[in-house]
């Protein structure tokens, strides 16, 4: 089921004597519960792109089709859309997530977007202690000050307060970013448990290319404001010249299964987890 399509989608940036391209005809469509990962440099269109799955950002031409609503560069008819709503079902988790945090307490903090949407104090609070467990959180910090915990703590708190508004996309902007490689690992995995037990969709923003062939099931490349690839990773990895052509690093795991077969051990190119690196080695070991 679709749940998002950009058509000819296209964005400037105005500062009112220059204007800047930022995203040029962008088609897209999002598929409900799927692992979507979006890569490219600085510049290259990602952040303009996710602000406008949930009408942040409006665009200059084209269309963004999303739960129902169809919205165009016309501003005035787009606000009579109803986009508190998208904004509901389409849930940001920006970079460094923490520097949202504002209220007095966690609980408050995590209550905010339900009560912003309607719910009353009685069912956000007892929505807010449902995420708490969710992400891994204990009542007993519910009183306590978020920007007192630690940077792990806090970012689980902001995720909370995003899950608390029950949407059903996940746009994470730079999950693992300023986290050491334990923290990366229970980030990655406290998200691909809502996505399995909650069905959310993800959409991963990152850098990181070793996230994407950990994570994503599919990859889209932007590169100079345009989409230049769509497909499984391991099909763009493949493409050494595109990679090249996005200044782009391989997975370590690529890496090591090229290394391995340009020493005669045939091991499939399709291969991105070390797990299954290990599994291939020792197939490969009992077949000898």
């Amino acid at each position: 089921m679709q749940q998002i399509t950009l058509k000819g989608v296209s964005h400037t940036y105005s500062d009112g004597y220059h204007e800047t391209p930022a995203l040029e005809s962008v088609d897209l469509t999002v598929m409900a519960g799927e692992r979507l990962a979006i890569v490219g440099h600085t510049g290259s269109g990602k952040s303009t792109l996710v602000q406008h799955l949930n009408a942040l950002l409006q665009p200059h031409s084209g269309t963004v089709e999303a739960f129902g609503l169809t919205i165009t560069q016309d501003a005035k008819k787009n606000r009579k859309l109803g986009l508190t709503k998208l904004r509901q079902k389409v849930g940001l988790v920006f970079q460094y997530p923490e520097y949202q945090l504002f209220a007095e307490t966690v609980l408050e903090d995590i209550m905010y977007g339900p009560l912003n949407f309607g719910a009353s104090r009685e069912d956000a609070e007892t929505k807010a202690y449902e995420m708490m467990e969710v992400v891994g959180l204990p009542k007993t910090l519910a009183d306590r000050y978020p920007l007192a915990l630690s940077g792990g703590q806090m970012r689980r708190v902001a995720v909370a307060g995003i899950l608390a508004m029950n949407p059903d996309v996940l746009v994470l902007d730079e999950p693992t970013v300023g986290l050491d490689p334990c923290g990366q690992k229970e980030m990655m995995q406290l998200f691909m448990e809502l996505h399995e037990t909650l069905n959310k969709t993800l959409i991963i923003v990152t850098h990181d290319m070793d996230v994407v062939a950990n994570y994503a099931q599919r990859l889209i490349v932007m590169q100079s404001k345009k989409k230049v690839f769509d497909g499984q990773p391991h099909q763009f990895f493949q493409k050494r010249e595109l990679v090249d052509a996005c200044k782009m690093e391989l997975p370590h795991t690529v890496e090591l299964v090229q290394s391995l077969r340009q020493q005669g051990i045939e091991l499939d190119e399709g291969i991105l987890t070390f797990e299954e690196v290990i599994a291939a080695l020792i197939e490969e070991e009992d077949a000898v």
